[in-house]
Protein backbone atom coordinates (compact mmCIF):
# COMPACT_ATOMS: atom_id res chain seq x y z
CA UNK A 1 0.00 0.00 0.00
CA UNK A 2 1.31 3.42 -0.92
CA UNK A 3 1.48 6.06 1.75
CA UNK A 4 0.99 9.07 -0.45
CA UNK A 5 1.87 10.48 -3.78
CA UNK A 6 2.13 13.82 -5.37
CA UNK A 7 4.62 16.66 -5.48
CA UNK A 8 5.19 16.73 -1.72
CA UNK A 9 6.10 13.05 -1.43
CA UNK A 10 7.98 12.99 -4.75
CA UNK A 11 6.12 9.84 -5.76
CA UNK A 12 3.95 9.57 -8.81
CA UNK A 13 0.57 7.87 -8.95
CA UNK A 14 1.93 5.46 -11.56
CA UNK A 15 4.19 3.84 -8.96
CA UNK A 16 1.25 3.06 -6.69
CA UNK A 17 -1.13 1.87 -9.37
CA UNK A 18 -1.72 -1.86 -9.69
CA UNK A 19 -1.56 -3.72 -12.99
CA UNK A 20 -5.29 -4.39 -12.91
CA UNK A 21 -6.18 -0.73 -12.57
CA UNK A 22 -3.65 0.21 -15.25
CA UNK A 23 -5.28 -2.24 -17.66
CA UNK A 24 -8.77 -1.09 -16.71
CA UNK A 25 -7.88 2.57 -17.24
CA UNK A 26 -5.86 2.07 -20.43
CA UNK A 27 -7.33 3.78 -23.47
CA UNK A 28 -8.83 1.35 -25.93
CA UNK A 29 -8.13 1.59 -29.61
CA UNK A 30 -11.03 0.75 -31.83
CA UNK A 31 -12.94 3.94 -32.49
CA UNK A 32 -11.59 4.38 -36.02
CA UNK A 33 -12.03 0.68 -36.74
CA UNK A 34 -15.65 0.75 -35.58
CA UNK A 35 -16.28 3.86 -37.67
CA UNK A 36 -14.77 2.21 -40.76
CA UNK A 37 -16.81 -0.94 -40.21
CA UNK A 38 -20.04 1.03 -39.76
CA UNK A 39 -19.33 3.14 -42.86
CA UNK A 40 -18.67 0.01 -44.94
CA UNK A 41 -21.87 -1.65 -43.72
CA UNK A 42 -23.90 1.47 -44.47
CA UNK A 43 -22.36 1.92 -47.91
CA UNK A 44 -22.83 -1.64 -49.14
CA UNK A 45 -26.10 -2.20 -47.29
CA UNK A 46 -27.80 0.89 -48.67
CA UNK A 47 -26.39 0.27 -52.15
CA UNK A 48 -27.58 -3.34 -52.17
CA UNK A 49 -30.94 -2.53 -50.61
CA UNK A 50 -31.72 0.27 -53.04
CA UNK A 51 -30.67 -1.90 -56.00
CA UNK A 52 -32.95 -4.69 -54.85
CA UNK A 53 -35.84 -2.24 -54.46
CA UNK A 54 -35.12 -0.83 -57.93
CA UNK A 55 -35.16 -4.30 -59.51
CA UNK A 56 -38.52 -5.14 -57.95
CA UNK A 57 -37.33 -7.30 -55.02
CA UNK A 58 -39.18 -5.34 -52.36
CA UNK A 59 -38.93 -7.94 -49.62
CA UNK A 60 -35.22 -8.58 -50.08
CA UNK A 61 -34.43 -4.88 -50.41
CA UNK A 62 -36.37 -4.04 -47.28
CA UNK A 63 -34.67 -6.87 -45.38
CA UNK A 64 -31.22 -5.67 -46.44
CA UNK A 65 -31.99 -2.08 -45.42
CA UNK A 66 -33.42 -3.20 -42.08
CA UNK A 67 -30.39 -5.42 -41.45
CA UNK A 68 -28.10 -2.52 -42.29
CA UNK A 69 -29.87 -0.23 -39.81
CA UNK A 70 -29.85 -2.91 -37.11
CA UNK A 71 -26.17 -3.78 -37.48
CA UNK A 72 -25.06 -0.14 -37.49
CA UNK A 73 -27.20 0.48 -34.40
CA UNK A 74 -25.51 -2.44 -32.64
CA UNK A 75 -22.05 -1.17 -33.60
CA UNK A 76 -22.89 2.31 -32.28
CA UNK A 77 -24.27 0.87 -29.05
CA UNK A 78 -21.14 -1.28 -28.62
CA UNK A 79 -18.91 1.74 -29.28
CA UNK A 80 -20.77 3.85 -26.75
CA UNK A 81 -20.66 1.06 -24.17
CA UNK A 82 -16.89 0.59 -24.50
CA UNK A 83 -16.35 4.36 -24.42
CA UNK A 84 -18.46 4.65 -21.27
CA UNK A 85 -16.59 1.76 -19.65
CA UNK A 86 -13.27 3.46 -20.30
CA UNK A 87 -14.21 6.75 -18.66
Amino acid sequence: MCGGFGPSSRMSAALCESNESRLANAPRAGGPALFALAFTIVFFGVLSGICMLHFGEELLGTAILAGTAASVSLIVAYGLRTTKACS
